[in-house]
C-alpha cells in the first residue's frame, strides 16, 4: 500500500476515535469531499464487526491494533463520550506539582513488536469441557444441542438461544489471561466486556425468574432490563451485586487490597456474606476491603470505565496500583530494586491502552523519578540517579 494511502488511512482512524485537532478535522473534511473512496473506507471501518472484510481491505497496512480498538463496539460509545474526555492530542501526567504533556503524534507500534498492548482475544471452556480459543474470527461452536454461537471479532453471541429449567442449566466460562480482554453478549441481550486476567462463569441460557453470574477480576456490565429476571453477579471476593437493568464496573482482582463496584446507571444493591446491604445509585462507588470495611462515595465514572474505552486513566494512583494494572495488560511482571518505594508514588494522568509499553514506561519514568530495566522476563524498577 502506498505511503499517501496510509497516512490517510490513519488520519481516519484518528478520527474515529475522536483523537484529531481542529486543524486535522477540516483537512480530513476536505479531503473526503474530494475522493470519494475515502468516505467508503470510513464508511467500512465505522461498522465495527466485520474483521475479515477490514483486514482484507487494510492489506498488510500495520495499524491492526487502531483497527481492533475501533471494532469491539467501542466506536460508537466513544463518539458519543468524547466531547466530555480530556482532550486526546497530547497525554498529561501529574506528580506532585509537576505536570508533564507528551505529544502523541507518532507512528504506531507493530503489534508484533516488543512491549506491544494487549489485543482482543480469549478461551471458551464449555460445559463438557472442551476448550475454544476465541482469537480468530467467524468460528462456530455449539453449546446446546441444535444451537450453536459464533466467535468473530465482535465477541461471542449467546442471543435467541431458549430459556430452559434449571435442572437442565449448562454453563460456559471464559477466560481472558493476561495480555487481552474480551467481550460477551450473552443470551438474554446483556453485554459483558472483561479486562484482562478475568473470568465470567454464566449459564449458556438462564431459567426463568433468574440470571446468575460468576466474576473473577474486572468486567463492566450492560444489562438487559428485565422485572421479572433479576441479574446477579457473584464475585469471588464474597460479595454479589443484585441489578434489574444497569450499566455498572465491577473490579475484584485478587492482587487488589479492595474491590470496587461502581454504577453508571439504574440501581444496584450489593450484599456480602457478613449481612451488609448497600444500594447504590448512578455514579456511586462502593469500596469493600479486605479487612471488611466499607466506603459509599460518589466518583466520576469515566475513570473506573475507561479501561472498557481503550484507556488507562489515574487519578492519584499509587504507583504499584499502576503497575499491576499496567503488568495485567501487557501481560509482563515488575519487581522493585534495593530501596525503590512504589507505594509513596502517585500518578493522575491518561495515556492509551494501545500504546507500546516503552512509550507508557518512559512517561512513568518521567514522572515518578524511577527507571525501568528488563531483566530476563522481568522489568526492574531502580531510582534514577
Amino acid at each position: 500500500m502506498k505511503d499517501e494511502q496510509q497516512i490517510k488511512i490513519r488520519m481516519l482512524f484518528r478520527r474515529l476515535l475522536g483523537m484529531e485537532s481542529e486543524r486535522e478535522r477540516q483537512e480530513s473534511d476536505a479531503w473526503l469531499r474530494e475522493h470519494p473512496q475515502g468516505r467508503r473506507w470510513l464508511d467500512s471501518m465505522e461498522g465495527g464487526r466485520e474483521y475479515l472484510r477490514r483486514r482484507e481491505f487494510l492489506g498488510s497496512l500495520d495499524t491492526e491494533q487502531e483497527l481492533r480498538s475501533v471494532m469491539r463496539g467501542r466506536r460508537e460509545m466513544l463518539r458519543k463520550r468524547r466531547e466530555r474526555w480530556i482532550a486526546a492530542a497530547s497525554v498529561c501526567l501529574i506528580v506532585g506539582a509537576g505536570v508533564f504533556f507528551f505529544s502523541q503524534e507518532r507512528e504506531s507500534p507493530s503489534v508484533r513488536e516488543s512491549g506491544a498492548p494487549g489485543s482482543f482475544g480469549a478461551v471458551l471452556v464449555a460445559s463438557d469441557g472442551s476448550r475454544h480459543d476465541l482469537f480468530a474470527s467467524g468460528d462456530t461452536i455449539e453449546v446446546l444441542s441444535e444451537h450453536y454461537i459464533v466467535s468473530d471479532s465482535g465477541g461471542i453471541t449467546y442471543t435467541g438461544l431458549p430459556a430452559v429449567e434449571e435442572e437442565r442449566l449448562e454453563y460456559n466460562r471464559v477466560v481472558v489471561s493476561r495480555g487481552h480482554e474480551y467481550m460477551l453478549t450473552l443470551q438474554d441481550g446483556t453485554k459483558v466486556w472483561l479486562n484482562s486476567d478475568s473470568e465470567l462463569e454464566y449459564p449458556v441460557t438462564f431459567v426463568r425468574g433468574e440470571r446468575r453470574v460468576r466474576l473473577s477480576g474486572e468486567a463492566y456490565f450492560e444489562v438487559a432490563r428485565d422485572s421479572l429476571s433479576p441479574f446477579t453477579v457473584e464475585v469471588d471476593g464474597g460479595f454479589h451485586v443484585r441489578v434489574l437493568g444497569t450499566c455498572f464496573n465491577v473490579k475484584a482482582y485478587e492482587t487488589d487490597s479492595r474491590y470496587e463496584t461502581t454504577l453508571v446507571s439504574g440501581c444496584v444493591r450489593v450484599e456480602d456474606t457478613t449481612g451488609l446491604e448497600v444500594t447504590l445509585r448512578p455514579s456511586e462507588q462502593l469500596v469493600l476491603g479486605r479487612d471488611g470495611s466499607h466506603e459509599v462515595r460518589e466518583v466520576d465514572t469515566r475513570y473506573y470505565l475507561a479501561w472498557h474505552e481503550g484507556w488507562f486513566y489515574f487519578r492519584n494512583e499509587s504507583l504499584r496500583q499502576v503497575l499491576l494494572m499496567v503488568g495485567r495488560w501487557y501481560d509482563v511482571e515488575f519487581e522493585c530494586g534495593e530501596g525503590v518505594s512504589v507505594d509513596d508514588r502517585q500518578v493522575t494522568g491518561k495515556v492509551r491502552r494501545f500504546d507500546n509499553l516503552k512509550e507508557i514506561l518512559g512517561m512513568l519514568s518521567k514522572v515518578t523519578g524511577v527507571e525501568f530495566k528488563e531483566e530476563g522476563d522481568r522489568i526492574v524498577l531502580y531510582d534514577s540517579k
